[in-house]
């Protein structure tokens, strides 16, 4: 958001009509294109790398990759001779699937991409990479808002990225945006080690606290279903499929989905379902405010509690919704004890394989700990919510440097 908000602080609203910067068409300054054709009888035991767009994309987001297609050396050079390849400050854009995503390329080593999924923007001295790509962005995103029209949307083609405007921007001012882009990445290093700090601060106090609540006999053995009020999960999928959607309107139900979770986001999400169709079908996955939204497929166990604020909803078919029993846990003292010690249990007792989806409401239910009295835990939450505080203070006058 500080990147987006930063842009638009400098350059003004790629969206809006009024900008006052003029506009240029992007085939017109530099060479839009993709790739040569790479057949699989080409391939090599060793060589040159080539790369998919599955590759590019986590190079875009900031992952180390390895690739284990190749091409001779030869032929790397026939078509760098012929055709081109990738050159540093060159951009790479998934033209399909996640459409839009972008790659500036490093120049550290040489590769070739190989289908024509991906869209090569040629590097122009005119235009620093990181002011192109973040402007792309936007238009792209806004292309394709424009031309799905509810329906899936199948690819951006070299026309189309060619003809998109972009603004005239002097180039000291782009570089202006490229050094505040870097400082925000050097921040970004400092903030995640802050955050793991604060995290092992976390974890070493509810120990200090409250030992081993598996084993330790300190305080009185219970079932976590002792500790709740109800824990629901998710209706079927065939109960909640996308054609059942409505537009949002003032009796509509929001569907909170695991990107509500995973991202600690309530606001996220635009599905909604009919009054009518909740009353007849859905009413017993109704989320309210303090109720937690707990993820259950592919990326495990990631918890939200809802606030006051959250939008009247239900919970999608890949969550668990779970509302304690205040009077006998506190909010952050349970989400310290599912996250530490509930979902690492339930890993293990996977017998350490990949645990694909979370166990049932009944089984998780029947998880037994050691329950500390709420006094203590209102202590600990005490302490974290000092904890929060200084860390959002530090993170303020940090970002005041850049």
């Amino acid at each position: 958001m500080l990147k987006e908000s930063r842009f638009v602080e400098m350059f003004g609203d790629p969206l809006s009509p009024q900008n006052k910067w003029a506009k240029i068409q992007l085939g017109s300054v530099t060479e839009v294109g993709s790739s040569k054709r790479i057949f699989e009888k080409e391939y090599v035991n060793n060589g040159v790398p080539f790369y998919r767009t599955k590759e590019i994309v986590e190079l875009a987001s900031g992952k180390e990759i390895t690739t284990e297609l190749f091409i001779s050396e030869d032929r790397y050079k026939e078509i760098k001779e012929l055709y081109g390849v990738p050159q540093k400050g060159d951009l790479l854009i998934s033209a399909v699937g996640t459409i839009g995503t972008i790659w500036v390329v490093d120049g550290k080593h040489d590769f070739y991409f190989k289908d024509g999924n991906l869209l090569r923007v040629k590097h122009t001295e005119k235009y620093n990479p990181l002011y192109l790509k973040y402007l792309l962005e936007q238009l792209i995103a806004m292309h394709k808002n424009r031309m799905a029209s509810g329906t899936a949307y199948a690819a951006l083609t070299i026309s189309e990225l060619s003809k998109m405007n972009i603004f005239d921007v002097p180039l000291e001012v782009q570089n202006r945006f490229e050094v505040f882009i870097k400082q925000l990445d050097k921040l970004k290093v400092i903030l995640e080690k802050i955050d793991e700090k604060f995290e092992l601060l976390k974890k070493s106090r509810f120990v200090e606290m409250f030992g081993d609540l598996l084993k330790d006999d300190t305080f009185p053995l219970v079932k976590f279903s002792e500790c709740t009020n109800s824990m629901v999960k998710g209706p079927f999928g065939s109960d909640m499929k996308k054609d059942l959607y409505v537009p949002k309107g003032e009796d509509t139900y929001k569907v909170y989905a695991q990107i509500n979770a995973i991202q600690k986001d309530e606001t996220l999400g635009e599905y909604y379902i009919s009054k009518d169709y909740f009353d007849k079908k859905i009413y017993r996955f109704e989320v309210k405010p303090k109720d937690f939204i707990i993820t259950c497929d592919g990326t495990l166990g990631k918890v939200l509690q809802l606030d006051e604020k959250m939008e009247k909803g239900v919970i999608s078919s890949s969550l668990l919704k779970v509302t304690i029993n205040e009077e006998k846990l506190s909010p952050v003292f349970f989400e310290t004890l599912w996250s530490d010690i509930m979902l690492p249990h339930m890993v293990h007792q996977a017998r350490n394989a990949c645990l694909v989806h979370l166990p049932s409401a009944k089984v998780i239910g029947e998880f037994e700990f050691h329950l500390p009295d709420l006094n203590k835990q209102v202590q600990f939450e005490s302490f974290i919510k000092q904890l929060d505080k200084l860390k959002v203070d530090m993170v303020s006058k940090l970002l005041q440097l850049v």
